[in-house]
């Protein structure tokens, strides 16, 4: 992320996505939203470009709670609504440059580590399992990434750990991709996955009944990505 007078740009680079949103404000509230989506899974993706303007107005002081209730992220493109709540934090209280990045290896039986780093800082550093629960360290032990996750990072963790844990969360989830042949699916596979209509833009309609995969957006990190130079 990266805030300049009066706006505050953040970019995200995974697997599955590339995208950016700015968010521009008074020093007080968002007074316009600019998102960028150059890599996503579905054709309909691009079209949350504007479903991010609802955000308009939105202080800059907001709550979390507030932030992401009333069905907002569902809405919207998952991603880009987060890099927006991002933006929004940064402009409140910090200013210019941060970085973030998240660090999810496969999941085996044996755990992996996975990793929230702040400025190139660990902030979480959680080995997990296969069944997507914490094993180490140990105060952690037995606690599962999905169901009432939420709820328990929001009661353990202060500030900005308490976002980095939750966005690590997410991380998890859609590492699960790379547990099935993602980029080879047929034009009708979104079809295939009616329980998870009302999850995002794509998966919302009218959208859902139109989209289709998009061709080569899968990307494989397993060298090291681009440098961040060659990403922003």
């Amino acid at each position: 992320m990266r805030a300049l007078a009066g706006e505050v740009r953040a970019d995200l680079f995974d697997d599955y996505h590339d995208m950016a949103c700015t968010v521009h404000h008074d020093g007080t509230a968002v007074t316009a939203i600019q998102a960028e989506i150059r890599r996503a899974p579905f054709s309909t993706c691009p079209g949350a470009n504007t479903a991010a303007n609802e955000l308009v107005g939105i202080p800059l002081q907001v709550s979390r709670r507030h932030l992401y209730g009333e069905g907002r992220p569902q809405r919207n493109c998952t991603h880009i609504f987060d890099l927006a709540a991002f933006a929004i934090s940064h402009a409140a209280n910090a200013g210019g440059e941060r970085v973030l990045d998240f660090i999810v290896p496969d999941l085996v039986e044996s755990g992996a580590w996975v990793e929230a780093c702040l400025d190139g800082k660990a902030v979480h550093r959680w080995k997990v399992g296969y069944s997507e629960t914490i094993i180490a360290p140990a105060e952690y032990a037995g606690r599962a990434m999905f169901g009432g996750f939420v709820r328990w990072a929001e009661g353990q963790f202060e500030g900005v750990a308490v976002e980095l844990a939750l966005h690590l969360q997410k991380v998890v989830l859609v590492a699960r991709g790379r547990r099935y042949l993602i980029g080879q699916e047929n034009e009708n596979s979104i079809r295939d996955e009616p329980e998870r209509i009302g999850a995002c833009y794509s998966f919302s309609e009218p959208q859902f009944s139109i989209a289709r995969p998009n061709p080569d957006y899968v990307r494989d990190f397993t060298d090291g990505l681009p440098t961040r130079k060659a990403l922003i």
